[in-house]
């Protein structure tokens, strides 16, 4: 009864990964907003690069005078001249400013930190597993080595 109490306990008390995904789903279900203020204090964005290009371009409207001249030919026929008397060139300055900033998404940088130290970490432990191997079969071809010279020394 013991023995399965404990049993019970370990095979409970394990926090997976899936447990703790599973977690997170529901709290999100249930306070979206909470999640939302946790996730961005321990992943802020960060901004890494602002690019910012500014064009300036210079055009001119030209807007003319008329001068509206009628002519009379005849009682009844008017003619009506629409005559351009002067142009003002007017300065028109159009300014566009482009910013352009990239963000960093910190929880993926994280993820991929995390990732790469455990890669790291099995890279180690599996290089010092072989050299121990190594080091092992080395003192077996020594001992061997020493066995079969005595076993030649002693059969002459």
């Amino acid at each position: 009864m013991n023995k399965a109490f404990f049993l019970c306990l370990l095979v409970i008390g394990c926090y997976t990964p899936k447990k703790a995904l599973k977690q997170l789903n529901n709290a999100f279900n249930e306070h979206p907003d909470v999640v939302a203020k946790f996730a961005n204090e321990k992943y802020p964005i960060k901004v890494s690069k602002v690019d910012t290009i500014v064009v300036s371009d210079t055009g001119y409207l030209f807007v003319p005078e008329y001068v509206h001249q009628t002519d009379t030919i005849i009682d009844t026929i008017t003619k009506t001249k629409y005559i351009v008397k002067n142009v003002d060139k007017i300065k028109v300055v159009t300014k566009n400013v482009t910013i352009t900033k990239m963000v960093v998404d910190t929880a993926r940088v994280a993820d991929l930190t995390h990732q790469l130290n455990q890669c790291n970490s099995d890279k180690v432990k599996s290089k010092e597993k072989s050299n121990k191997s190594i080091t092992w079969l080395l003192i077996f071809l020594c001992i061997s080595l020493f066995i079969n010279s005595l076993l030649l020394v002693f059969k002459k």
